[in-house]
This record gives C-alpha cells, structure tokens and sequence, in this order.
C-alpha cells in the first residue's frame, strides 16, 4: 500500500508534535516511517492508519527529547538529532586538531616570516575576506526561511569564526601585534562552514522541488 499525502501529512503532524523541527532529520526519518508502513501493511495486510501507530511505537526511544552542550545549553531536541550531531561534530574536531597543530608549527617554523609586515597584512585580508564571505552566506540562511541541522550548526561556526576575527582586531589594535592563533581559527572553520551551508541549501532546495 503507498503513502498519500494525507498519510505523510499526518507523520509530518507527529514530527512536529516531537519537535523535529530540522528539515533534513525530518524528511529522512519521514521516508523510513512511511516505507516501514507501507511494507508493514503488505506483510500483515492491513490498511495505512492501523499500521501506523506500531511503526510509530519503535520510533519513539530516537524521538524523545533529550539536551546536550553539543547542540544548546537552552533547547532540547530528539534523541536522534543529538546523536546524529554528535558523530558530524567529532568528525569535525578530527580534522580541525591536526590543522590547527599544523598552524602551530608553521608559525614557530616561519615566526620571522609571520612577523612580517606584508605577511601580517596578507593574512589580515584573507581572514576577514573569509568572515565577510560567511556574514553574506548568513544572510542566506536567515532568508531562506527553512531550519536544518545543517544551518544551525552553519550559524554557531559562524558565529565563532566572527568572535576570532574581532579577537584578532582587538588583539591588534591593543597591542599593535598581530597573531596567526585567530586568523587561524577563521580559516579552519570555514571549510567545514561551507560544506554545512551546501548541505542545507540542498535540502531546502529538496523541499522547493517536491
């Protein structure tokens, strides 16, 4: 038996009852449930609303809601969620540790070369081209209108990128010396801020087409 839209209208009703607010956790998990009724409904022979609440009933332990200092100190969301930003933000410390080491050792490698003026200037321009980059890709985001687990992790490296750079500035104008620790920070996190503003673009681009 396949899903009407009356069907996923009413697992689209339960979503947001759970909070599932993100827009990609919810169209992938809406897929699941919907392709485990349907094949439930084969298998026992027995209509959409009655198949239902028992694929619901194995959902329920991924969609209580539960906080973590992963995502906010304010806000709960479903289990699922958190386990599956858990698992993307250590993937993302596994790669921004060794850059950042890497950075480290440059800058005692090459300190005269960092030291110089030209340099200190090059890099000033490439860390605030990036920051001026990720504050009109925001604006994108905010517009957009639709909420992922991608944007919201794109927002908080946003927001982190633009706290190093005005540290940077502040660093600057009190002491007249400039530091690769904060440009650093800037450049390592924008790759990874990229990729999440990609992957939300996507989905809300999923959404526009369906």
């Amino acid at each position: 038996m396949k899903a009407t839209k009356e069907n996923l209208d009413l697992i689209d009703r339960y979503l947001e009852q759970r909070k599932l607010d993100f827009l990609d956790y919810k169209l992938e998990i809406k897929d699941h449930i919907a392709s485990q009724v349907e094949d439930l409904c084969e298998k026992q022979n027995i209509n959409f609303e009655d198949a239902l609440p028992k694929v619901l009933k194995e959902w329920e332990p991924s969609l209580i809601l539960k906080s973590s200092i992963w995502i906010s100190n304010k806000d709960s969301f479903p289990a699922i969620v958190i386990s599956g930003i858990k698992k993307r933000y250590l993937i993302y410390n596994s790669i921004i540790l060794p850059v950042m080491i890497v950075f480290f050792v440059l800058q005692f490698i090459f300190k005269n070369e960092f030291e110089n003026e030209n340099t200190s200037k090059l890099l000033f321009i490439v860390s605030t081209s990036l920051s001026l980059l990720l504050s009109v890709l925001r604006y994108f985001t905010f517009r957009s209108n639709y909420q992922t687990s991608y944007s919201y992790e794109f927002n908080r490296i946003y927001k982190m990128a633009i706290m190093f750079w005005c540290f940077d500035m502040m660093f600057y104008y009190n002491s007249g010396i400039t530091t690769i620790l904060f440009k650093a920070m800037v450049v390592t996190y924008f790759p990874i801020a990229i990729y999440s503003f990609l992957k939300h673009m996507q989905f809300k681009n999923r959404v526009i087409n369906l």
